[in-house]
């Protein structure tokens, strides 16, 4: 009886075969709990539509790959190492609705992968390399494509950064941007033992699933964008001198943005949502600050 491809044992016998090694760079620890895939699956199919097509970045030898296939209309898969992307060939030969594509996701045009299913929904589920969890995630939302949801399985660490809410230990840049993209949920742990080779930490899933409107419309989301990544420059200042060195202007000219807007020049970013950095970056705009302009 062959080995599953959820088995140590078929993946040791395949790389062996293949002449292959994992790879370290690549943050490769694929998933050997089918059971796991099963719930990763249903989790993303919950938030999204079988009609939809999805897609998957970092495949590995494709234990996901299949479920996917499975209960979605298509999948299209981002793999960057080329020794994968041969057994990968091999895995799913007999899904007629699944698209390989060899690329570093990085640095892939999701819109060009994505154009031939407009008329489509589309959503997105991934075991994403751990090293690359916040790049990848910015640039899938800066696509502006329509996706109905995001389940993706991350480092437990990073799922608690990007859930983090104003005041939290762990809240940042990113998850006020995040907050002003979606809501992101934490769905599920995954202890190491459902990877091969196992990580040293445990994973989580969890799902993004956008903003049906923006929470806000700031009258320039560059300045909005700018005053948030300005605000977690450094977490040790008050929100008044962050903008004062990120702006180079001083703080006597900032002062009344501040008031305008209803905050204490003392407070800090981390206390802030999204809600009180649109009024801030309008506020900069609506008393002529240099370089704030719309």
């Amino acid at each position: 009886m062959p080995e599953s491809i959820y088995s140590p044992a078929y993946l040791r016998a395949g790389l062996a075969a293949r002449s292959l090694s994992m790879q370290k760079k690549f943050g490769q620890n694929f998933l050997i709990s089918e059971a796991v895939c099963d719930k990763i699956t249903d989790a993303s199919l919950s938030l999204s539509s079988p009609d939809a097509v999805c897609l998957e970045i970092g495949p590995g030898v494709g234990a996901l790959s299949k479920k996917l296939c499975e209960r979605f209309f298509h999948v299209c898969a981002i793999e960057i190492d080329r020794g994968m992307v041969s057994w990968l060939s091999e895995t799913m030969r007999g899904y007629e609705n699944f698209t390989l594509i060899h690329a570093d996701a990085l640095k892939t045009d999701f819109k060009e992968v994505l154009k031939a299913y407009a008329d489509r929904p589309l959503c997105v589920c991934a075991n994403l390399p751990y090293d690359i969890t916040s790049p990848l995630i910015l640039s899938l939302v800066e696509t502006d494509l329509p996706f109905l949801s995001m389940t993706l399985m991350i480092q437990k660490e990073a799922a608690n950064r990007l859930s983090a809410r104003p005041g939290e230990a762990a809240y940042g840049s990113l998850c006020a941007y995040l907050a002003y993209y979606g809501t992101v949920k934490k769905l599920f742990d995954v202890k190491a033992a459902n990877f091969y080779p196992e990580p040293t930490i445990v994973s989580t899933c969890i799902s993004i699933v956008p903003h049906p409107e923006k929470p806000v419309v700031p009258r320039s989301e560059e300045l909005f964008f700018r005053v948030i990544r300005a605000a977690f420059s450094s977490r040790r200042k008050t929100m008044i001198n962050c903008l004062s060195s990120a702006f180079s202007i001083p703080k006597s000219d900032l002062a009344p943005a501040f008031e305008r807007s209803g905050l204490d020049p003392a407070v800090r970013g981390e206390a802030l949502g999204v809600t009180e950095f649109a009024r801030l970056a309008d506020a900069l705009i609506e008393q002529k600050i240099a370089g704030a302009q719309n």
